[in-house]
């Protein structure tokens, strides 16, 4: 469980340090950020097309990064929302992949 807890925090600091980037003072903006989700992957049912980017699985390189666990979708949709499950995300207009580890 220890472990968990680290590694959730060290998301949070990602995403922190990510949505900080956005402040127009920096010149970026949500559009222009993609983010690599190493998780279960991500299911293209739940979150838009416009907002996944190619992913890619590290485990089983010949299997896709489609999420049959839902873990690593939640987090997508926490990120970027996810419309058929009436979420708004922190960033709704950034990119996001999956980095498959299962």
């Amino acid at each position: 469980m220890k472990r968990f807890g680290t590694f959730a925090l060290f998301i949070f600091i990602i995403l922190s340090f990510t949505v900080s980037l956005t402040n127009p003072a920096y010149g970026i903006t949500e559009d222009k950020i993609r983010i690599a989700i190493i998780d279960t992957g991500i299911s293209s049912v739940a979150i838009s097309a416009d907002n996944l980017k190619e992913g890619h699985n590290y485990i089983l390189p010949n299997n896709s990064t489609e999420d049959d666990i839902d873990h690593g979708t939640a987090v997508a949709g926490i990120i970027v929302g996810s419309e058929k499950a009436g979420i708004e995300g922190i960033m709704p207009n950034s990119r996001v992949g999956a980095a498959g580890l299962l």
